[in-house]
This record gives C-alpha cells, sequence and structure tokens, in this order.
C-alpha cells in the first residue's frame, strides 16, 4: 500500500497554502488530488497538474481511480492526499486505505452551510460525517489552516 502522509479536506484542492505551507512540513514528494469532476475534465486536469511544483508528481484522479492507485506497493513515496469531500476520506478508510492524519482546511461558505471558523463551514450532514470519522478512531482528525497555526480538535470547533 503506497505511504499517505496526509489527507487535507479543502474546496480549492492545490493552491498557495498547500504548495507553501503543507507539502514541506509534512515532507511530501507527491499529491494525488481526489476529485471526479476534475479527472474527468482534461483542460482541469492539467491546469491542477501544471501548479503543482518542480520535484512534485501530482495526479488528478477519481475516487475509484484512487483506491486502486493507493493499493499498490509503496516505492518511497511521502503522498499528501486533497480532495473536497468528506465523504471520499470515508471511502477510503472503508476500502481499508490506511490514513494517519486528515487535515480538514478550508471549506467555504455555501447556502447549506454554517460557519464554524473563518475558514470552517459545515452542513448538518458533514458535520455528521466528520462525527463519525472522529468516532472511528482508525485516524487522527485535525482541523488547521496552515503548520504554523493553531490546530483544533473537532469537539473545539462544535462547541456551540
Amino acid at each position: 500500500m503506497k505511504n499517505i502522509v496526509m489527507a487535507r479536506i479543502d474546496d480549492r484542492l492545490l493552491h498557495g497554502q498547500v504548495v507553501v505551507s503543507w507539502l514541506p512540513f509534512i515532507k511530501a514528494n507527491e499529491v494525488i488530488v481526489i476529485d471526479d469532476e476534475n479527472a474527468n475534465d482534461e483542460f482541469m486536469k492539467e491546469l491542477i497538474i501544471s501548479s503543482s511544483p518542480n520535484g512534485i508528481i501530482t495526479q488528478v484522479m477519481t475516487l475509484e481511480e484512487s483506491i486502486n492507485f493507493l493499493r499498490e506497493p509503496s516505492k518511497n513515496e511521502r503522498i499528501l492526499i486533497l480532495t473536497k469531500k468528506i465523504d471520499n476520506i470515508n471511502e477510503l478508510l472503508d476500502s481499508k486505505i490506511k490514513i494517519d492524519t486528515v487535515n480538514l482546511g478550508n471549506l467555504g461558505h455555501r447556502d447549506d452551510r454554517k460557519r464554524y471558523l473563518n475558514f470552517i463551514h459545515l452542513s448538518e450532514k458533514e458535520v455528521k460525517m466528520l462525527q463519525e470519522l472522529d468516532e472511528m478512531n482508525s485516524c487522527n482528525l485535525e482541523i488547521q489552516m496552515i503548520p504554523n497555526e493553531k490546530k483544533y480538535s473537532l469537539k473545539e470547533l462544535l462547541k456551540d
């Protein structure tokens, strides 16, 4: 199985904070963007891959493709998974893909979402999915924008 150092849930997928802060911090050498829509759009796929820094292997895959890929034997990679959807992480875990750390990075405003932090807005369904993920104890769930900022637990986030 591939070596996943962190999975990040972020509406923006691969962007400046990930490139400048997270990749060096976790010493990732590979990025897997899991997003069915972008994986099936050649223009967007190429745009995401081209925004990756030199020396970082970047792939954009559907959820199904990523499960098959992540089951392959490790070749000394240090993978950062990026996805917009909490349920993608649940699917990976249900498929027995080992993820030690899940980072909730940025989920922006939508009509069905409530604001919890400046960078975290969640729908009721997303809250329930995160609570289930947190209760499974199969991974460490942390809420943090960038490595040098405060890290929140789910309990802290939902304390209201």
